[in-house]
């Protein structure tokens, strides 16, 4: 053997398998047509969900905050604000969330994918099955929100343009002040928009009026979302509606989360105004004090509001305002443990049968209302 055949023997003997891109992509490839099993073995408290594995957070607690997107590894916890992809996932899941060489975690990868062994010991024994998961599509909402900017401002403008009368039709229907609805349209909180409605033969139509809410999911560098949560009527019943339809449940927020020091919970958009029209919020200065408040606009959607609950500061005073029916469970059940544990729940009196703040505030005056809070009846 040559000297040179024989330097090229030790130093390819020596080397480490490089890690190469190529490899990387193989080896998350493979790791994510096993998701199914994956999630199975190391998040078995979960279940899959609509080609997503949900769970209660990545340290495996039962519970819906957590999801994992099984056609690409992609995850959300909302119950600690992690985020990332496949990649980030397994050192968040193996190693504390603190960071990996790449080495470490396409070994490991490369090790599940070949008989089904994990760093912690779990495994299966056995060579992962490939799983089919069908991709999701980007929603359509994501490729019309400058279309929908455009009708949220219209209406918005539209409503400030009558801004007092409108006000005043807000407070009739819901039993409280005037004022609380002008400094809600003047914020872009609430409006009116136009609605085409039609008898069911379709031979007569005409145009009115129903209220709606702005829905927007606002982060440091975008509007994400920028639709409307909106009062429709069809077939002799009202009711909600997102509006175009598909886009996110996403909560209300109103004021500056993280810089807040009070901040007011509820499930039902009506009862956070009637918590702001109390004790007019509305009217304070930042002397007073800052606050916001967040409406999940429904029991079924608390899980959506992780992301604005993870943005209150730990010494900002809360008050929660659930509903005397029975999503109410829901509502609560469904919100973290810290809030649950630190916030002061607000329940109307049971001798009144009021069903929530909104409707206490319709048969007793403020400070009779505030009175009683205060003595905590």
């Amino acid at each position: 053997m040559s000297e040179r055949n024989k330097v090229q023997t030790v130093n390819t003997a020596s080397l480490e398998r490089p890690v190469t891109s190529a490899r990387i992509k193989k080896a998350v490839r493979n790791f994510t047509s096993t998701l199914w099993d994956f999630c199975e073995t190391v998040l078995d408290n979960g279940t899959e969900q609509n080609g997503e594995w949900v769970v209660g957070d990545l340290r495996n607690t039962p519970g819906d905050s957590c999801w994992i997107d099984l056609s690409t590894g992609k995850f959300i916890d909302y119950a600690t604000g992690e985020r990332g992809g496949a990649i980030r996932l397994w050192p968040t899941l193996f190693n504390g969330g603190e960071r990996m060489d790449m080495a470490d975690i396409i070994e490991e990868m490369e090790a599940w994918n070949r008989d089904g062994t994990l760093p912690d010991g779990q495994g299966i024994g056995v060579r992962p099955e490939p799983t089919a998961i069908k991709k999701r599509k980007a929603p359509k909402h994501r490729h019309n929100a400058e279309a929908q900017a455009k009708w949220l401002d219209d209406v918005v403008e539209w409503t400030q343009s009558f801004s007092r009368t409108a006000a005043e039709i807000f407070a009739e229907k819901r039993g409280l002040s005037v004022e609380v609805f002008e400094w809600l349209i003047a914020g872009g909180y609430i409006g009116f928009y136009q609605s085409i409605k039609s008898t069911k033969d379709k031979r007569r139509t005409w145009t009115d009026c129903e209220w709606a809410f702005p829905v927007c999911d606002v982060t440091p560098t975008h509007v994400a979302f920028y639709d409307m949560h909106l009062k429709w009527f069809r077939n002799g019943n009202s009711s909600w509606r997102y509006e175009p339809r598909g886009i996110p449940a996403l909560p209300l927020v109103i004021g500056d989360l993280p810089k807040a020091d009070l901040v007011v919970i509820g499930e039902s958009t009506w009862d956070v105004i009637a918590y702001i029209d109390l004790y007019d919020l509305y009217t304070w200065s930042e002397e007073d004090g800052r606050w916001a408040a967040i409406a999940t606009r429904g029991a079924q959607n608390v899980k959506s509001a992780y992301p604005a609950f993870n943005q209150i500061k730990s010494t900002a005073h809360l008050k929660v305002l659930p509903q005397n029916d029975l999503p109410d469970f829901n509502f609560f059940e469904a919100l973290p443990e810290p809030i649950r544990a630190k916030g002061r729940t607000i329940r109307s009196p049971d001798e009144l049968g009021c069903k929530d703040l909104n409707g206490w505030m319709r048969v007793e005056a403020p400070e009779a209302i505030k009175r009683r809070l205060k003595e905590g009846f």
